[in-house]
């Protein structure tokens, strides 16, 4: 198995990684039938997304996160994913979770290019990086992280500012960058 096998997670593990680093995690629940979802989704109050649960990234692009009102809602959302065969893959579990308000996204990858740890911020967001890229690179920061050293809050805060991030949410996207970086290396 190579590395990118390896470091392929679903979502739930991925977010169970952070959530016990301390790191802020909407709540979710796995689900294998429609009924697990219904009864998730009316724990959470109705509004929730619910997600394929395959190691594979643009799900949304592909059909397989679905936002649901309701509990009845997510209750025909998981009837309608499970057991589909989708991106390589047939959808047996789902993640269920809590929907927030987005107010802005912002883009954010960490990961190992030529045995150089690579941080890629965008203020962009959304989830068409690689065509952002195309259209427009100039819109993507890419910076190399010194493995001894790490990354810092204030070189966290610094990289957003020179990718155009601005105003009150500056330094709590920084501190929360230094965080995810943590927890990936730690991981």
């Amino acid at each position: 198995m190579n590395l990118r096998e390896i470091m392929k997670l679903t979502e739930d593990v991925a977010k169970e990684l952070l959530r016990k680093r301390g790191l802020p995690v909407p709540q979710g629940t796995v689900a294998t039938t429609a009924s697990v979802a219904a009864i998730a989704a009316k724990g959470y109050g109705g509004a929730v997304a619910v997600k394929a649960l395959i190691a594979a990234g643009r799900r949304g692009k592909a059909g397989l996160v679905r936002l649901a009102e309701t509990e009845e809602l997510a209750s025909q959302a998981a009837a309608d994913l499970l057991g589909i065969k989708a991106m390589g893959g047939k959808v047996e579990r789902l993640y269920v979770e809590r929907q927030v308000d987005i107010g802005r996204e912002l883009y954010l990858s960490f990961a190992f290019a030529d045995r150089t740890l690579r941080m890629v911020l965008s203020c962009q967001g959304g989830v068409d990086i690689e065509a952002l890229h195309a259209a427009s690179p100039e819109k993507i920061l890419v910076v190399d992280i010194d493995a001894v050293r790490g990354l810092k809050p204030w070189d966290a805060i610094a990289h957003w500012s020179g990718a155009g991030l601005t105003g009150r949410p500056l330094a709590a996207v920084g501190r929360l960058t230094a965080q995810l970086y943590n927890a990936f290396v730690a991981s």
